[in-house]
């Protein structure tokens, strides 16, 4: 399962309409499209995922090697 958050573009911000968890980036959009509704028809929307940390590799010093 993943975290996604639905932004709505108004009045010149992003503001975040709702948080969304789904298995897939299609179950997600499918999600997001039933939250919408005739207020957001002209507004720009953003479906953003969350992402996990980005393993941390150690630095190797190959100056001394």
């Amino acid at each position: 399962m993943k975290r996604y958050q639905l932004y709505v573009h108004v009045d010149g911000f992003w503001e975040l309409l709702r948080g969304i968890d789904a298995d897939s980036h299609i179950t997600a959009f499918q999600a997001a499209m039933a939250l919408l509704d005739e207020r957001h028809a002209n507004l720009p929307i953003r479906l953003e995922q969350d992402c996990e940390a980005p393993q941390v590799l150690p630095l190797v010093d190959y100056a001394l090697a």
